[in-house]
Formats: C-alpha cells, structure tokens, sequence
C-alpha cells in the first residue's frame, strides 16, 4: 500500500508518521522561514478541515473540521452554551420581512458565511444553514437566533467526523420520506 508520499517496499509498513511544514512571510508575501515537525498520526489541517487516518489504513479516511468548529464557537461566544439536539426548531417559521428589531449586518453574514463552510463536513445542517442564508439582506433577532440554534447545536456534535472510505466497488444510496 502506497503512503502518497513514497512507495514503500512490499510487506514493509507506514509507521505514521509525516512531516508538517509552515512558511512564515513578511508584509511583502516572501517567505521568510520555514518550519517542519513530525505529527505521530496523520492529520494534515488546510482551511479548517482536517483529515485524519493512519498511512496504512486501506479502508479511507475521516474529514473533520472540529478545530474550525471550535474556533467558531469562540469567536461567536457561544463556547459555553448548552447542546441541543436539532440543528433547528420546527416550531420557528421565519419570515422574510419580519417585524423585529435587525441585528448587525456584519455579524450575521459572518456567523453564516462560517456556517456554510463548515457544513461541508456536516449535512446535518445543510438545511438550516441553507434557511438563515435566505435573510442575509435584512437579518432580524429571530433570524440571528435561528442561526445561534445551529451553533447550539454544533457545540454537541464538535468531535463528529465524516469518513470517507475508498473502495473499488462504489454504490450511491439515498433514502427518501415522501409523505
């Protein structure tokens, strides 16, 4: 089994172990320094998602993004909050043009543009995320509420990952609920 970093002998195992470098730049863009160290499993982190996995393991690799999810939990103060166990409340009926006192601009694009990058690892959300972006013109406190909901929720799912596994033999199957 090939690392995809070198081709290994045959019978001869992966131990793990790879190497992670950082290029350190000044204003202008050059790089100034570049730093290496060893990472006992593999897990390489590019623009919040993570995959991990050991170099030997044939079956396919996890994707996170339980850093980048943290990381937004912070920076929204929302790292303290209590777990729910839905992404959204079915009880909510957000309307376009509420009546409600709007919230920062600003605020609510980022707390969305952070959702939508962080459901690529997690479909769970995809459609309360895709919900809250509908009022991106004129967010209200319900909407800004709704969108806190979600990340209610993503403090109790924080360490789930998505595997995915390799396989020759690749079937697509989807369930549907028509009623």
């Amino acid at each position: 089994m090939s690392s995809g970093v070198n081709n290994l002998p045959k019978g001869q195992k992966d131990i793990g172990v790879m190497w992670v470098y950082k290029a350190k730049k000044n204003a202008k863009g050059i790089v100034e320094k570049i730093q290496g160290k060893t990472c006992g499993k593999r897990e390489i982190f590019e623009y919040g998602l993570a995959l991990k996995g050991e170099a030997n393991h044939v079956e396919g690799y996890f994707i996170c993004q339980e850093r980048y999810a943290k990381e937004i939990l912070k920076r929204f103060d929302m790292d303290r909050c209590n777990p729910v166990g839905t992404p959204i409340d079915h009880k909510e009926k957000p309307l376009k043009h509420d009546r409600r006192e709007a919230v920062d601009l600003t605020l609510f694009k980022s707390l969305v543009g952070c959702l939508c990058y962080l459901a690529c690892t997690r479909p769970d959300i995809l459609f309360a995320v895709g919900l809250v972006s509908r009022f991106i013109e004129e967010p209200t406190t319900k909407h800004l509420k709704i969108a806190k909901r979600i990340l209610h929720y993503i403090k109790g799912i924080v360490d789930y990952d998505m595997f995915y596994s390799i396989s020759e033999d690749f079937k697509l199957v989807a369930y549907s609920d028509s009623d």
